[in-house]
């Protein structure tokens, strides 16, 4: 079944219209959240933090992360149930459409709405000419969106793996994967490259690069990791997403 806009656009609709109730409530919790912890700092300092931009920053990275990425992981919420699981799969659309709009509710128009949030409050409180953007830094604003991407598709392909506690499952198996993982790169690392480093024993158990080692590590090597980083894994997972969902379907 080819892509279709008016199949998706209904898609879409049907979405909105089940959801509806959710939705405005998951709207107005985020609201809520933001007008309570703002009145809080108000009430319990004589200089609210809210008048400064890193206190916004911090507002909307927690944001982000914490509620961004469990709505994420909660994105397929028919999946709960045998008979929604049924329901959602068999409804008449294709594949990629199923994908995709949950896809751009939960990287696209649910953390748009966070962001908006945060600016339009942040507008409202802050003094001195401060912003959020400026409090980051050109860096951390450039870099950040790729880190929120990489664990939204992370979130995105574990939430078809499970279908109940959906949350706690992807926090444990990220974490046991990134324990599982990161235990497997640096034993690689150590047999590969052995001829770039000095392993002291001792206490300290200290690694030494070479000055050639450090050269290959800190321009080659980061050029390649920060360009498959931004532009390769989260594609890919997305996907492993799209097949495990026509998985699902079969």
């Amino acid at each position: 079944m080819k892509f279709n806009l008016t199949r998706f656009m209904n898609l879409i609709k049907r979405d909105f219209i089940i959801h509806r109730k959710s939705i405005i409530y998951l709207c107005l919790g985020v609201i809520g959240f933001v007008a309570g912890v703002v009145v809080m700092n108000w009430a319990a300092s004589i200089s609210p933090d809210f008048l400064y931009a890193d206190f916004w920053v911090s507002i909307m990275i927690s944001l982000m992360v914490i509620v961004g990425l469990t709505f994420t992981a909660c994105i397929f919420t028919e999946f709960r149930t045998a008979s929604g699981r049924l329901q959602f799969l068999s409804l008449p659309a294709s594949t990629f459409e199923k994908v995709l709009s949950r896809w751009m509710y939960s990287l696209i128009l649910f953390p748009s709405f966070i962001l908006l949030v945060v600016f339009i409050a942040s507008k409202i409180f802050l003094v001195d000419g401060q912003s959020i953007v400026r409090e980051l830094g050109p860096e951390a604003t450039e870099f950040l969106p790729f880190v929120f991407i990489f664990l939204h598709a992370c979130t995105f392909l574990l939430a078809l793996f499970f279908n109940t506690w959906v949350p706690i499952k992807v926090l444990l198996s990220s974490t046991i994967l990134n324990i599982i993982v990161g235990a497997i790169f640096f034993a690689t690392f150590l047999v590969v490259f052995r001829e770039y480093y000095e392993w002291r024993i001792g206490p300290s158990n200290d690694v030494i690069l070479s000055m050639q080692a450090q050269d290959f590590f800190l321009n080659t090597m980061m050029t390649i990791g920060i360009f498959l980083f931004k532009f390769f894994l989260a594609p890919y997972l997305w996907i492993v997403s799209y097949f495990k969902m026509k998985e699902k379907e079969a």
